[in-house]
């Protein structure tokens, strides 16, 4: 797998062995970027369910001040730390490994916001509570984009989301891209 754009374009990541892992195929994350391409640069990014972490790797090879991994699998937070080492982005990336909710609810406690936040769970996993921290939460700040894959025969329920707005749906192969943003609250210049 490669970066496919910026300061380190062409760069080869590792993937964590086996087939538990779905690395975001490169389709996909040229989607998500060309859709948030205003907002990288200086952004914090927050990549969950993170795998390899080439969305977070991707965004700081674009301009992303920071990107925070969420991993729960140890052998895949191992790659994670090889490719942050690999790219010498140690100080632009900061990496939990634990189970996301967990993780989202400490990020939540420590007042860690973000600009754009992609979640990638392993299809089929329950991602309810998942999207309730990200709605309710300070987590995700104003104009925030949240991206969420999901396999396209999977629906999402989306009816008890207060804040977070859909925006788009794209199917790319098996794989459905959300896209979300928190809405700007309605003062001057944000209408």
């Amino acid at each position: 797998m490669k970066i496919i754009a910026g300061e380190f374009r062409s760069r080869v990541l590792s993937t964590p062995p086996g087939v538990k892992t779905r690395p975001t195929m490169s389709q996909v994350r040229a989607r998500v970027f060309n859709i948030c391409q205003e907002s990288v640069a200086d952004c914090r990014f927050l990549d969950i369910c993170a795998g390899s972490g080439s969305m977070g790797l991707e965004a700081i090879s674009r301009g992303a001040s920071s990107a925070t991994f969420i991993e729960q699998s140890r052998d895949s937070a191992e790659v994670i730390r090889h490719n942050i080492q690999l790219l010498g982005v140690a100080d632009k990336s900061h990496l939990l490994c634990q189970e996301a909710s967990l993780a989202l609810q400490g990020l939540i406690s420590k007042n860690k916001c973000f600009d754009i936040c992609y979640l990638d769970p392993p299809y089929g996993s329950q991602v309810g509570t998942i999207l309730s921290l990200l709605d309710t939460s300070s987590l995700l700040v104003e104009g925030a984009y949240f991206f969420m894959e999901r396999n396209a025969k999977t629906p999402l329920d989306i009816s008890s989301l207060q804040h977070l707005q859909l925006k788009s749906s794209r199917r790319v192969g098996d794989t459905l891209l959300y896209c979300f943003r928190r809405p700007f609250s309605k003062q001057e210049g944000h209408l």
